[in-house]
């Protein structure tokens, strides 16, 4: 199972409180009156606001990106116009026919970001999103150098230290907003944030980003979501989860990411290569556990829970681009251990190699080395102390 903490917008979606996802209904007018909302009706921001010729071929390029089967009123807007370290960025909007559910909130527009790279010829649209009452859109957009997410390329991406930075633009959209670029990890195992306020000038302001590098950028107490296309940025949780079960609980109760404050609602995160793993089991002493990881890019943080519903955070452990994992319970109750792939071998104190079909087991806490495949090679992992 893949979880994300950053939600990256494809097609037309609804993006808002919660970072919720929804599908552009299309409906067919009411009596309700449309919604004023700057990106609609104000004059264009930015310092490319005056150049007549950037609007009209964003405004082209707009037209040209929306599906066919998206109906539109009237012209399109250019609520936000300038100059990024990448080449020039726009915001569009444009209105909607009225979809008035009863009860529910009011469909009225689509929005996203058109960008013209330097030295490129293709226009590249983000988003659109539909703009519904009661729901926030994406204000921000990561421009330079983008990773392509295929497995291939992001390796040999990830590993090239002369990557060129990418620069965040962040459209000012009337909400108090604050950016952090470095996070530290609390006693109780959560990330916290080193936030600052962001101050707007001509409608806009800009934050580098390292490249690779995380940071957070929040309004209103939620995470402001990025316009770019899906699959444009180095930010998709790549590595997989591996649940493993030994004979405990899979009881949601017992799961990180299920209690409040620990996944990272705020921020974005580059990839890392190590699998998150959950597995769960009973020591032999009879109590249940559940050893957990959450990785967020090279910070990857190990939890334990053992009796009860209250997670111990072990610390932060070294990344490792590897396909198993192995930790040590408490009281002498073993080792556990986990593979992707079925079969390893272990050897314990004063005994030969023991061959292990399975994927996983809680062995014994006398063993010394544990070794398993990966791929054509068999692999020593580290029996931790």
């Amino acid at each position: 199972m893949i979880r994300r903490r950053a939600l990256l917008t494809a097609g037309l979606a609804v993006a808002g409180a919660g970072a919720t996802a929804g599908v552009l209904r299309l409906g067919g007018g009411s009596g309700v009156t449309p919604p004023a909302n700057d990106r609609l009706d104000a004059p264009t921001r930015g310092d490319l606001a005056t150049d007549a010729v950037f609007l009209d071929a964003a405004i082209n390029a707009w037209r040209s990106a929306l599906p066919a089967s998206v109906r539109t009123v009237g012209e399109p807007n250019v609520a936000w116009a300038g100059t990024t370290p990448a080449g020039r960025l726009a915001l569009v909007a444009q209105r909607i026919p009225l979809d008035d559910p009863p009860g529910g909130p009011v469909h009225y527009g689509v929005t996203g970001f058109v960008e013209l790279r330097d030295g490129a010829s293709q226009w590249t649209v983000g988003g659109p999103e539909t703009m519904v009452t009661g729901w926030d859109n994406a204000n921000a957009f990561l421009v330079g150098e983008a990773v392509d997410p295929a497995f291939q390329k992001f390796v040999k991406q990830w590993s090239d230290a002369s990557r060129s930075p990418q620069t965040l633009i962040v459209v000012d959209d009337g909400r108090p907003t604050r950016f952090a670029s470095r996070y530290t990890v609390d006693r109780a195992g959560r990330i916290v944030w080193s936030f600052e306020d962001v101050a707007f000038r001509e409608g806009s302001a800009t934050r580098p980003i390292s490249n690779p590098a995380s940071f957070a950028l929040v309004a209103g107490g939620r995470r402001v979501e990025l316009g770019n296309p899906k699959g444009s940025l180095p930010l998709d949780e790549l590595p997989s989860s591996r649940e493993v079960g030994l004979g405990g609980s899979g009881d949601e109760r017992r799961d990180v990411r299920n209690i409040p404050g620990y996944e990272d609602m705020s921020g974005y995160h580059h990839p890392s290569l190590t699998t998150a793993w959950r597995i769960a089991g009973v020591t032999p002493d009879n109590r249940a556990f559940v050893l957990q990881t959450m990785v967020d890019d090279r910070t990857i943080r190990l939890f334990r829970f053992l009796d009860g519903e209250q997670p111990e955070f072990l610390g932060v452990v070294p990344e490792r681009r590897q396909s198993a994992f192995a930790t040590r319970l408490p009281d002498g109750q073993g080792i556990v251990f986990a593979s992707k792939r079925s079969r390893f071998r272990y050897r314990r104190l004063n005994g030969g190699w023991i061959t292990n079909p399975d994927a996983a087991a809680l062995l014994p806490p006398d063993t010394l080395e544990i070794r398993y495949q990966d791929g054509a090679n068999e692999v020593l992992l580290p029996v931790p102390t």
